[in-house]
């Protein structure tokens, strides 16, 4: 990439090391960052991490306790949850420890029922896939009266895989011509529209029910024709 008439582009020779570049962007997102086991850990830690980030991390701003942040690392961190699993302090962090044990032993209890990804080519979210509430209610509405009140938990893990070039004034991606000695604008959207969707989404339901996955994963098929329109 270089300066081109005051502006950021990138050369057409280096078109493939970028769709290289964005299509492993994209399997990280779909793979790693938005994998179900991991959306199942944020889902289980959600109520009690600010609470462990309380009672773990060094108090205040870091720039005024730099030496005690200093210390804080991935080993440290997991060292402290160790403890609070073996020797709590107190009774909060027995309820803590209990929630990193079902982390640290994979033995989690929220469950996959359901999932489905969608490639679009368009930016919008479609409003059926835009609102957990109403995914939710979608699918309760079609479940037996005897699982009408199981734990069920909606999770939307959505990205816009473009690059994103603010300077641009809305152009996603400005392409040099080194035939023409050109800025080729118009063949930015070609390129990117044979390399990436606008949009992906992944809708999970996930419950702590064994007896009720069956049937919240056939009442989430029945009603993913009416979430995606």
């Amino acid at each position: 990439m270089f300066i081109k008439d005051g502006s950021l582009v990138l050369h057409q020779h280096g078109a493939p090391a970028l769709e290289m570049f964005l299509s492993a962007r994209l399997y990280m997102y779909n793979h790693v960052y938005f994998h179900r086991t991991v959306r199942r850990i944020d889902l289980h830690l959600r109520p009690v991490f600010a609470r462990t980030c309380e009672r773990l991390l060094p108090p205040g701003n870091p720039l005024d306790h730099l030496e005690q942040y200093l210390l804080l690392t991935d080993w440290s961190l997991m060292t402290e949850v160790e403890r609070l699993q073996r020797e709590p302090r107190d009774e909060e962090e027995r309820a803590l420890g209990h929630h990193w044990e079902a982390v640290t032993t994979r033995r989690l209890p929220w469950r996959l029922a359901f999932e489905a990804y969608r490639e679009l080519s368009h930016p919008e979210t479609p409003p059926g896939l835009h609102d957990p509430v109403q995914i939710e209610t979608a699918i309760r509405a079609r479940l037996p009266e005897r699982f009408q009140g199981v734990a069920m938990e909606v999770d939307l893990a959505s990205t816009d895989p473009r690059p994103d070039n603010p300077a641009a004034d809305g152009q996603l991606l400005a392409l040099y011509d080194p035939i023409s000695g050109r800025v080729e604008v118009e063949a930015a959207p070609e390129l990117l529209a044979r390399l990436l969707p606008m949009r992906t989404i992944w809708l999970r339901i996930y419950t702590n029910s064994a007896e009720a996955r069956s049937a919240i994963r056939q009442a989430a098929a029945m009603a993913m024709p009416e979430l995606r329109t």
